[in-house]
């Protein structure tokens, strides 16, 4: 295991204390310290996302285990923080999101799964180059789950989740449109 997968298997072992704090944190009356230790534990595994991913590319330590371990634990950290933050219960330490707002997220990360499963089970194989728009709206989404897991008030809280939102409908446009092309391709026969 090289240093890169290291530091991602480091965010897969920080989801469930991260899920613990951050329920405690929604819990009416939770002790303040389980708020700061979700946030601490949010924080510290995104910035080690941003580094491994560095340092896999950096030292030449892209392998096909990071390759599914990478998105895999993005997916599951970010997935933790929205469902705890979009529960339908006020009094916690956090700044809720509405659960309109959790659906669009988990909608589209289903549509853009859903598709690319399909593209690879019927098409074969394919590799996808992120969008620009897909980095900016990953990291609009890590500054407003952290906003909320610092308890903010609404009103930076509402302008970064509008941000996010038309992110996430451009970003989910773009790579549909790039499914669209990998489904059209021609398929080469098996030799």
């Amino acid at each position: 295991m090289n240093a890169a997968n290291t530091i991602t298997v480091f965010r897969l072992v920080a989801i469930p204390p991260f899920v613990f704090s951050a329920w405690q944190g929604t819990t009416p009356g939770s002790p303040p310290w389980t708020g700061g230790l979700a946030f601490g534990l949010f924080v510290a595994a995104g910035v080690s996302d941003m580094i491994d991913g560095w340092v896999a590319r950096h030292f030449g330590q892209v392998t096909p285990l990071g390759r599914v371990l990478d998105p895999l634990a993005d997916k599951l950290l970010s997935l933790a923080c929205l469902l705890l933050l979009a529960r339908p219960i006020d009094g916690g330490l956090f700044t809720r999101l509405p659960v309109w707002f959790g659906a669009v997220v988990i909608a589209r990360d289903v549509w853009l799964g859903g598709g690319s499963w399909l593209i690879w089970k019927w098409r074969g194989p394919f590799r996808v180059e992120p969008h620009a728009s897909g980095k900016i709206t990953t990291l609009l989404l890590f500054l407003l789950y952290s906003l909320c897991l610092l308890g903010l008030p609404r009103p930076p809280v509402r302008i970064l989740m509008v941000l996010a939102t038309i992110g996430i409908v451009v970003s989910g446009f773009l790579y549909t449109q790039d499914g669209l092309r990998h489904w059209a391709r021609p398929v080469e026969p098996p030799s």
